[in-house]
């Protein structure tokens, strides 16, 4: 429930398909981490995945990000987070716009 509120906040504010972002995270509940390919997904629809995880793994490449995910290392429960502090940032910045 609480993911789903933020997918809807993350597709509203990226004005992105609710429906295919819900594809990709699905895909990323099967099998357990976040992918190359999953990650790829997000991108290409503008959602900073990729710079959240940086940000917060303190990783200043792509490399290095790309090891931990051909380790296995980012699991759906990260993945979970991260969406829910794109989703919490987007909220903050439509409330700014208000102001």
């Amino acid at each position: 429930m609480i993911l789903e509120n933020a997918v809807k906040e993350i597709a509203h504010f990226y004005k992105a398909d609710y429906n295919y972002l819900l594809t990709i995270i699905e895909q990323c509940r099967l099998k357990g981490v976040l992918t190359k390919h999953e990650l790829m997904q997000f991108d290409n629809i503008r959602i900073p995945v990729s710079a959240v995880l940086k940000s917060i793994l303190a990783i200043s490449s792509v490399d290095g990000l790309i090891v931990l995910l051909e380790n296995n290392k980012i699991s759906f429960s990260d993945v979970s987070c991260i969406l829910g502090i794109i989703a919490q940032d987007a909220k903050l910045q439509l409330q700014k716009r208000k102001i």
